[in-house]
């Protein structure tokens, strides 16, 4: 609210931050997944109930896709963007650590050679640790606030 007054006020000057400031005020309103006006910007293209059917490359593709929308969708817990982590997690469990930084893309971050990909900043994330001959093991860090 103080965003969309002070936007009010700044814009006529001019100056960039009442640009922001009405980016601000602009934005919908996040819903909860229960809604049933729940935002589709962190939608899948592929539908998490016909996820075998497709290659693992492909829902790589799209979970680096899905990465860069920074939206309140993203973090919903069965969500899309969290069961197409879910997916790769299995399906890469046991890989080679070259393998998975082909099909996830560059990790979030690396902590003790363990590569980490948010889901939900560094509350909960993905993590694949080093395990026998090369490859990972995958496991979840959820924080439980």
């Amino acid at each position: 609210m103080m965003a969309c007054l002070l936007s009010k006020i700044i814009l006529p000057a001019g100056l960039l931050l009442g640009g922001l400031g009405l980016a601000a005020c602009t934005r919908p309103p996040a819903s909860s997944p229960a809604s049933s006006e729940a935002p589709t910007c962190c939608q899948s293209r592929y539908p998490p109930a016909a996820f075998k059917q497709y290659t693992t490359q492909q829902l790589g593709q799209e979970y680096q896709r899905l990465r860069l929308i920074k939206c309140q969708a993203c973090s919903y817990y069965g969500g899309d963007f969290h069961q197409l982590m879910k997916e790769l997690g299995t399906r890469l469990n046991g890989q080679p650590r070259a393998t998975v930084r082909r099909i996830m893309g560059q990790p979030d971050a690396v902590s003790k050679n363990t590569l980490l990909y948010y889901w939900r900043y560094t509350h909960d994330y993905l993590r694949f640790r080093p395990a026998a001959n090369g490859t990972v093991a995958s496991s979840w860090y959820f924080a439980l606030e």
